[in-house]
């Protein structure tokens, strides 16, 4: 998904939330076929429609898709129906819950990703983990630390 802004005379039909995105926008919702090297759909829109509107689309992918979505389709639920027939990468809303997978102890994602080292730019961690407080999902989470970051003490 793109988002862009346009012309505010626009914001009647394709309103954005304001401020510095703008009183007017778009936003695409593509599908790309990574193996003919085609793009299968594209949908614009207003950038106040939700993702979620794209979704009947991602139901009719063939089945072992990859799917790479950000946040406005993380609900476990719609996790829970791509997980039945597909792959995705997203990222993690900031307030998931997240446990060890056969355990009912929360997992401090921010703790464990330090202790297992983390914090070193180009570190790459694979955690196996369960979200969700009423219903689980075990998904897998992986970390690469960012060259950014600004290293530990204990990266060198």
């Amino acid at each position: 998904m793109t988002n862009w802004v346009i012309s505010n005379k626009l914001a009647d039909s394709q309103p954005a939330s304001g401020g510095q995105a703008g009183k007017a926008g778009m936003k695409l919702q593509i599908t790309y076929d990574y193996l003919q090297q085609q793009v299968e759909v594209v949908t614009a829109q207003a950038a106040l429609e939700p993702d979620q509107s794209f979704e009947d689309k991602l139901e009719k992918l063939p089945e072992g898709s990859l799917v790479l979505f950000d946040l406005g389709y993380c609900t476990l639920e719609r996790l829970k129906r791509l997980m039945a027939a597909h792959y995705f990468v997203s990222r993690l809303p900031p307030k998931v819950h997240l446990y060890e997978q056969g355990s009912n102890q929360p997992l401090a994602l921010g703790s464990e990703l330090r202790r297992r080292g983390g914090t070193c730019a180009g570190t790459v961690i694979e955690l196996r983990v369960e979200v969700g407080q009423k219903e689980r999902l075990k998904l897998r989470v992986v970390w690469n630390a960012p060259y950014m970051t600004r290293p530990h003490s204990s990266c060198f």
